[in-house]
């Protein structure tokens, strides 16, 4: 079976990550959290406030330094440390649809939440990163030949 993206360094490799991240940067730009009366918070206000829900047991937020962590890797060639903390920041992240129990539950006032597109496009970014990681560390494994014609040992009798 033949790859679409041929060796290590392929440019559509990297033009799949390229993209990836940008559409991480697109979700910052879009409406992440929409509250029950109408206030909606676009991906960059929750990237900069969300440290914040720490204080009532949401971790949700701590995906993007791991995200950071794997974008770094993923543009150095290592794929193998990039698919890891993706995947790491992937679970992280998918914490966020129990944010609003989890918050409820440690004493936080909250109005009734729901996600709008930049939190939907943030997760699928994430993945997105994870997949061409995958590929990456795929691509980079060495090739081995599978030697079938083997003859068993010559005995010294």
């Amino acid at each position: 079976m033949k790859w679409i993206f041929v060796s290590y360094g392929s440019n559509a490799l990297r033009f799949a990550f390229a993209a990836a991240v940008l559409a991480w940067c697109f979700s910052l730009l879009l409406p992440a959290v929409i509250t029950d009366g109408g206030r909606s918070y676009s991906g960059y206000e929750v990237l900069t406030q969300g440290f914040a829900a720490v204080r009532f047991g949401v971790i949700a937020w701590f995906a993007n330094p791991l995200l950071l962590i794997t974008v770094v890797a993923g543009f150095a060639g290592f794929y193998r440390v990039g698919a890891a903390s993706a995947a790491l920041a992937g679970g992280i992240a998918l914490t966020s649809f129990a944010a609003e129990t989890t918050a409820r539950a440690n004493g936080a006032p909250l109005p009734e939440l729901s996600f709008g597109s930049g939190f939907f496009v943030w997760i699928a970014a994430i993945f997105a990163i994870f997949a061409t990681c995958l590929l990456g560390f795929r691509l980079t494994l060495p090739k081995h030949k599978f030697v079938t014609d083997r003859r068993p040992p010559k005995s010294r009798d």
